[in-house]
């Protein structure tokens, strides 16, 4: 298979991240994590419905960042089957492609 198949049948992976890089993204989240408990606990009134949103909100902008990276993904593996097609390169069969 050449490099553009390889990379549009998900054999290739151009955004993998090392193992190290996950767990260092991993021990961050869990570090967030703690610190939202701790502040949940000790804000009051006001101040805690306050953090309470604000969590939310990040909350709700990284699920719209994931969905967009997943929309990019998809253009992305359109514009290789366009690339593919017009080389009149052999598909595997059974491929879902662009829906």
């Amino acid at each position: 298979m050449s490099f553009i198949e390889e990379l549009f049948y998900g054999n290739l992976d151009p955004q993998s991240r090392s193992p190290h890089a996950v767990r260092q993204i991993s021990r961050s989240a869990a570090s967030l994590d703690e610190l939202e408990d701790i502040l949940t606990e000790r804000l009051q009134g006001e101040d805690k419905r306050l953090f309470a949103r604000l969590i939310s909100g990040l909350a709700n902008l990284t699920a719209r960042f994931v969905k967009l990276s997943s929309a990019q993904c998809h253009n992305f593996r359109c514009f290789l089957l366009q690339i593919l097609t017009h080389w009149n390169l052999p598909l595997q069969t059974g491929t879902s492609l662009c829906n």
